[in-house]
């Protein structure tokens, strides 16, 4: 799995190629972003502090390289002295990461394809993506050996405003909506995210998951009294309220809920699914090897489809 939500705040070594979204509306932003046609800056490692004092290895990143520029420039960690010279010399500096120079990468509507068939829209066709390989592939080395195209998708829910906007990709929630407990537990402490509302719901009907202040269990008899529409792992919800049951908040009574299979690390998610290696070569003048062919001939792929593998590897093990 990925780190980061495309496009990356920071540089990549990969080429954007093409973005399919259920969200056309963010297109322009997606495809202005891409360091296919923008510069980025970021914080980074010296030369001389990175080969002759980490020796061009981070085994365990603990997070020393600041995100912004101010604080990469003016913070009083950036100092060390040099083993072997004894100078005073900075870690880190903030630098600017060229666009490739590509064109922006082709983003368009997707398709929806059948459930547990990747690939599959349902017709008579698979999901193609036609790609025009780039004449300048052949100026980068080790192309007939290995190029490497990657396929990777993002997941988002719907079930809170995830994005600020149809047409942005600036997001919707930050650190302001985190659980008020420092270090919380996902699966006791609730984030301040008001899915109640969504239902329509009052905060009164499901403070107690609030309440005490950095409770302890999301199991405790007191946490039992709230609605439960709240974001964390594996509410327990009463879609019903007391009254159907004969009670009421202050004379309570039997009533339903209902346990969601809810994991807060999958409602916002990055994979990767699929990286596959390639070669490219020069195309060769075939005029003299067969029936009088030209360089500018056809060459055509030939492959086949059928069962593969096991269905944990390949479902539905059609290839």
């Amino acid at each position: 799995e990925e780190r980061d939500y495309y496009p990356y705040w920071r540089s990549s070594m990969w080429r954007d190629m093409a973005i399919y979204t259920n969200t056309v509306d963010r297109c322009p932003a997606y495809q202005r972003e891409s360091l296919n046609v923008k510069d980025r800056w970021e914080c980074k490692f010296t030369d001389k502090y990175f080969e002759d004092v980490l020796y061009k290895y981070v085994p365990n990143s603990n997070g020393e390289l600041p995100l912004n520029e101010e604080d990469c420039v003016n913070s009083e960690s950036i100092w060390y002295i040099h083993p072997e010279s004894g100078e005073t010399l900075k870690k880190y500096e903030w630098v600017k990461i060229s666009a490739w120079g590509l064109d922006a990468p082709e983003c368009t509507q997707t398709r929806t394809t059948r459930t547990n068939h990747h690939g599959t829209p349902g017709d008579r066709s698979y999901w193609t993506h036609y790609w025009k390989v780039p004449e300048e592939i052949l100026d980068i080395d080790g192309h007939e050996q290995c190029c490497v195209i990657r396929a990777r998708y993002n997941i988002t829910t719907d079930d809170y405003q995830a994005w600020e906007a149809d047409d942005s990709i600036g997001a919707g929630l930050n650190y302001m909506n985190n659980s008020m407990k420092n270090n919380p537990d996902p699966d006791d402490d609730p984030a301040w995210v008001k899915i109640w509302e969504d239902f329509g719901l009052t905060y009164e009907d499901i403070r107690y998951s609030f309440e005490p202040e950095n409770n302890v269990d999301n199991n405790d008899a007191t946490q039992k009294k709230s609605r439960g529409y709240v974001f964390r792992n594996d509410p327990e919800v009463d879609p019903f309220g007391y009254e159907p049951m004969g009670g009421s908040s202050e004379d309570e009574a039997s009533r339903i809920l209902l346990q969601l299979a809810i994991n807060t690390d999958q409602f916002g998610r990055t994979f990767q699914d699929r990286t596959h290696c390639f070669s490219v070569k020069e195309r060769t003048d075939i005029t003299n090897y067969n029936r009088g062919r030209d360089a500018d001939s056809d060459i055509t792929l030939v492959t086949v489809q059928g069962k593969r593998g096991n269905i944990v590897q390949v479902y539905p093990a059609t290839e």
